[in-house]
């Protein structure tokens, strides 16, 4: 008696498929890499929440900067560690689109430590993803910011010491110092369970973009085999057993967004007409004039005083509500 045939691949159900956001290139990287896998998981999030088509990266120098081969969308790309100055721009400018960055840990550890900070001493509404594999990894496996003490690299083979050479940097905690850092959390991709959380924090992250609660980030412990010179497996039981001992797994921050000027959707009515250079402000001062004598109003740029004269379109100021009582003469 013959066995019924089994479905053919025609008629087969499809349990698991390339996202939308998938640019189905074939891999370029090392065996082991972990970049991949992160780039599969931003690429799910897009699809999951509907924002492909909305969405522009940005790409720092390094591996990373290759993340454009692999997903579909606009990508730019920039100087090294300047990919939160120019997401700034991007998301300030067209503040409906969904803006995140790609960086490895040799771009936003090192030249990238200004950019960094000040993104989320600022709160801007941006999501990084920040791919921390110990190394640098395009330019031949240096020692990065976050090499781990003992640990050896080309430019120290002796394993780094830190009377000389300092001690890592944990950058999600000390963003975490910051009132403008909303939501920290560490993952990584040893294994399907922390995949699976992985996948949560990427998702999560671009939510709280999408509802305008201010500056997210997800670091990722990500496996280099190839300039830890380790077999993949090896390099993802490192992980789990010695680089997560000094860059523990989990949520560093979780926290009620700062209320700043420029993540204000919707200003109130009596604000609207203040723009400058697309941006909106949300604090109207005294009048004044400007250096030709025009009547001006003095407006407070991301909520801090000082800021920058703005004419008022050219027409006489009549003073309102909210200015002073002593200023209405």
């Amino acid at each position: 008696m013959t066995a019924p045939a089994g479905p053919s691949l025609q008629t087969a159900p499809v349990v698991v498929q390339h996202p939308g956001s998938w640019a189905c290139a074939t891999t370029h990287y090392c065996p082991g890499c972990g970049h991949g896998l992160i780039h599969r998981l931003v690429a799910n999030a897009l699809d999951e929440l509907g924002v492909r088509e909305r969405t522009v990266g940005v790409a720092g120098v390094g591996c990373a900067i290759l993340i454009y081969n692999y997903l579909d969308v606009d990508f730019q790309e920039v100087p090294h560690g300047r990919a939160p100055a120019a997401a700034t721009g991007v998301k300030r400018a067209r503040p409906d689109l969904v803006v995140f960055t790609y960086q490895g840990d040799g771009d936003l550890a090192a030249i990238g430590t200004a950019e960094i900070v000040h993104a989320a001493a600022r709160s801007e509404n941006i999501t990084v993803i920040y791919v921390n594999n110990c190394v640098y990894g395009m330019t031949g496996g240096q020692m990065a910011p976050t090499t781990l003490v003992g640990q050896r690299s080309e430019t120290s083979p002796e394993g780094r010491d830190p009377t000389t050479q300092g001690h890592p940097i944990r950058v999600a905690e000390m963003l975490a110092t910051l009132d403008g850092a909303v939501y920290l959390e560490r993952v990584s991709v040893t294994h399907p369970e922390n995949i699976k959380v992985a996948y949560r924090a990427v998702r999560k992250a671009f939510t709280y973009q999408l509802e305008g609660k201010g500056f997210s980030l997800v670091e990722f412990l990500s496996p280099c085999p190839t300039n830890w010179g380790m077999k993949p497996v090896d390099a993802m039981r490192w992980i789990d057993e010695t680089v997560s001992a000094y860059y523990p797994l989990g949520v560093i921050k979780d926290r009620e967004p700062v209320h700043l000027a420029h993540l204000v959707q919707q200003p109130p009515t009596a604000f609207r007409e203040d723009y400058m250079h697309g941006f909106r402000y949300e604090t109207v001062t005294q009048a004044t004039e400007d250096e030709l004598g025009r009547r001006t109003r003095r407006v407070h740029p991301f909520g801090r005083r000082g800021g920058r004269w703005v004419s008022v379109d050219g027409e006489e100021y009549r003073p309102s509500d909210h200015d002073d009582a002593e200023d209405e003469d």
